[in-house]
C-alpha cells in the first residue's frame, strides 16, 4: 500500500485528475473501479473522485509495489526524457519581468508563438520550460507531476506580457483570475485614423473556426458573444493615433477586430488592417528605401516581414494589474517606439 500526502502543489484539485497524472496510461474507467472497490481510498474512506485535495489530505493506494510501478514508470519514464531533453535545448530566453515560486510574467517578441501549433514549433512555452529546467527551478520528479505552462495567450505579432505557471497552485491562481475577469489587462495600438475616446465600446463578436477570422457587429447575432473594450488616445497625429486599449472582455482577436469595425484599424494588421495604405507605408518605411541624410529610419525594428504588409501589428500588451494591485509592466519595444518617433507620436503619457 502506497500512502501519498497532498502538499500545496497538488492541492485544489480533484482526486480524479490527481490519479490521471499518477498514472497517465490508466484510463478513467480504471479509477472508478479501484475507487468503487475501495482499492484507492481518500483520507482513509471511500471516494468518488470528485472531491477537491486539500494540502494534509493522504491518498491511500492498495496495489503492490509491482503494479504500483508499472502503472506510474510509464508516465514517469516519459516525463524523466521530456526533462532531460530540456537541459540539453538551446533556445533563447525570453525576457522575464517578474519572477516568483509560482509563476513567471515574460515580454513576448513578436513573431514568437505564445504556446506551439505544430509537433516541430518553437514557441515561448519551450522557451521558458528549458530555462526554468536549467535553473533549477523544476526537477524531473516535479515535471512528471505537473507540466509548467503559459497561461494565457497573444497572437504571434503581438508582443507583451506573458503569465507562465510553474506550479498547479500558480496555474491555478492565474486561471482563476483570467476566468473571473479580475484582471485588468492594458495594451498599447498604433492604428489609422483617431477613434472615439470611451471606458467601455461594446459590440459581438464571432469567430469562424474554418478561416480563423472573426466578424464583428454592433448588435447580437447568431453565435456571436458580447465584447467591451476601452479606448484612451495617448496621441495623434490625424493620419495616426497611439491608443492605450483595455481589453476588458477577453475573446480572439478583440482588440485587433474591434478596433477595425470603429474605423481604426492597427497598422500593418494583415487581417484587419489596411493591407493596401500599409503596403505603402512598409515600402516607405523599408531599410531598402532608407534616406542617407538621417531623416527617415528603419521602423520596423527587425529588417524583415513580419506580416503581409511589411512589419508586424503595431499591438503590444504592456500591462496587467492584479485584483490585489500588483501591476507588471513590459517595456515598449522599439519598432514602436521608431514609429512614433518618425510619425510624431507622443509616447511620453506612460
Amino acid at each position: 500500500m502506497k500512502n501519498i500526502c497532498i502538499d500545496e502543489n497538488n492541492e485544489k484539485q480533484t482526486l480524479l485528475k490527481f490519479l490521471r497524472r499518477l498514472f497517465p496510461e490508466s484510463p478513467d474507467g480504471f479509477f472508478f473501479k479501484m475507487l468503487r472497490k475501495k482499492n484507492i481510498t481518500l483520507n482513509g474512506k471511500k471516494a468518488g473522485g470528485k472531491e477537491i485535495l486539500a494540502a494534509g489530505d493522504s491518498v491511500q493506494i492498495f496495489f503492490s509495489d509491482e503494479t504500483f510501478e508499472k502503472l506510474s514508470s510509464a508516465g514517469t519514464n516519459a516525463a524523466e526524457d521530456a526533462f532531460e531533453s530540456l537541459l540539453k535545448d538551446d533556445f533563447p530566453t525570453p525576457e522575464i519581468v517578474y519572477e516568483c515560486p509560482d509563476f513567471l510574467a515574460v515580454n513576448k517578441a513578436a513573431d514568437v508563438l505564445s504556446q506551439k501549433a505544430e509537433k516541430d514549433d518553437i514557441s515561448v512555452n519551450e522557451m521558458l520550460l528549458s530555462y526554468v529546467a536549467k535553473k533549477g527551478l523544476i526537477t524531473a520528479e516535479s515535471f512528471s507531476r505537473f507540466h509548467p505552462s503559459v497561461s494565457n495567450r497573444l497572437d504571434r505579432n503581438t508582443s507583451g506580457l506573458l503569465f507562465f505557471a510553474l506550479t498547479l497552485k500558480g496555474q491555478q491562481y492565474l486561471t482563476k483570475m483570467l476566468r473571473d475577469r479580475t484582471i485588468r489587462k492594458y495594451y498599447l495600438a498604433i492604428v489609422h485614423g483617431r477613434p472615439e475616446e470611451g471606458e467601455d465600446f461594446s459590440a459581438w463578436l464571432k469567430k469562424d473556426e474554418k478561416t480563423n477570422i472573426v466578424k464583428v457587429r454592433n448588435r447580437a447575432f447568431d453565435g456571436a458573444r458580447e465584447i467591451h473594450t476601452g479606448i484612451d488616445i495617448l496621441s495623434s497625429s490625424g493620419e495616426f493615433s497611439l491608443l492605450k486599449v483595455h481589453l476588458i472582455t477577453g475573446a480572439p482577436h478583440q482588440i485587433r477586430s474591434h478596433l477595425a469595425f470603429l474605423g481604426c484599424p492597427i497598422v500593418f494588421d494583415p487581417k484587419y488592417g489596411e493591407i493596401r495604405q500599409d503596403k505603402k507605408l512598409s515600402a516607405a518605411c523599408s531599410p531598402s528605401n532608407q534616406k542617407t541624410d538621417g531623416k527617415q529610419t528603419d521602423i520596423s525594428g527587425a529588417g524583415r516581414p513580419f506580416s503581409k504588409a511589411g512589419f508586424r501589428q503595431m499591438l503590444h500588451s504592456y500591462r496587467t494589474i492584479f485584483p490585489d494591485g500588483q501591476t507588471f509592466t513590459a517595456p515598449v519595444p522599439e519598432d514602436m517606439k521608431r514609429f512614433c518617433r518618425n510619425f510624431h507620436l507622443d509616447i511620453s503619457r506612460l
